[in-house]
């Protein structure tokens, strides 16, 4: 079993470095690029309604917006999601709440302007998106955090194929689901959508028969209508050929999923604490 483990180090010096030689990563690795991407393909995503950075709002075409503007595109009871463009492992999100007189951060009420002038990181780029409604399975599992697929596809000629899947759950209360930020995941069957009767946390190595805040129970649960995910899923993975392989983060909806990220430099430690070691299950052979 230890052989079949991919060594990290391996993973992302020599064979994505191989992989994606030819491929100008920075428009990948830019949140606000690969919206830009997504839309250009007919890929749904969450709608970026500004780019924030040095306390200065614009929108998507590169024109300014006033913070009074950008409030006008939420509700009350909406969260707001502060992203920085560079960032990984949902490091450095920040996570508002509307409510009446302002937003919600922390514990304090501020206006959207203050957040953004005071306490808004000003070296940063962000984009700001709004929260996700998934469907309400999903929910069940964890109401805190939108509960993610990270699902790895490679393609065999110009076929797209799903090769792993994972469900990725918040817990303790937080707004994302991020194994960086405690969130624990569980091994999907690709085949049937089937959970493993264990969800594993990359950080601090618990294993969970259950989630720890609502106590749904992994084993015998499903995915519903994994089938139709897993269409949606692949036929969004075809404008991306060029890649050969990659991983997507997908939230699901009443309406169907959404594209949340494509990860090039995906996390192979946090999968194969869940998966075991896939060295052949991505036809990966250390030279």
């Amino acid at each position: 079993q230890l052989l079949d483990y991919i060594p990290p180090y391996y993973m992302y010096n020599y064979y994505n470095k191989r992989l994606y030689s030819k491929v100008d990563r920075s428009i990948y690795d830019n949140k606000f690029s690969l919206y830009k991407l997504f839309k250009s393909r007919g890929v749904p995503t969450p709608k970026v309604y500004a780019i924030v950075k040095n306390g200065i709002i614009k929108n998507e075409n590169g024109e300014f917006v006033e913070p009074q503007g950008l409030f006008g595109n939420f509700q009350i009871g909406e969260k707001i999601f502060f992203k920085p463009v560079l960032g990984k492992g949902g490091t450095g999100i920040f996570v508002l709440r509307v409510v009446e007189g302002g937003v919600k951060y922390l514990d304090r009420i501020v206006s959207l302007e203050e957040f953004i002038e005071c306490i808004l990181p000003h070296k940063v780029e962000f984009v700001v998106q709004k929260g996700i409604i998934q469907r309400a399975d999903f929910s069940k599992i964890n109401s805190s955090s939108v509960n993610t697929l990270r699902v790895i596809v490679q393609f065999e000629g110009e076929t797209p194929k799903i090769r792993v899947a994972v469900l990725r759950i918040g817990r303790d209360g937080k707004d994302v689901d991020n194994s960086h930020q405690g969130g624990i995941s569980v091994k999907i069957d690709t085949q049937t959508g089937c959970l493993h009767d264990i969800a594993f946390a990359e950080h601090g190595g618990d294993q969970l028969l259950c989630h720890p805040d609502t106590g749904y129970q992994f084993s015998g649960s499903k995915i519903g209508a994994w089938n139709s995910i897993c269409e949606e899923i692949l036929e969004y993975s075809k404008p991306f050929l060029e890649l050969r392989e990659f991983a997507w983060d997908v939230a699901v909806t009443d309406s169907g999923v959404k594209m949340i990220e494509l990860n090039l430099e995906y996390g192979i430690s946090h999968l194969q604490c869940c998966c075991g070691g896939m060295r052949r299950i991505l036809n990966v052979f250390p030279i």
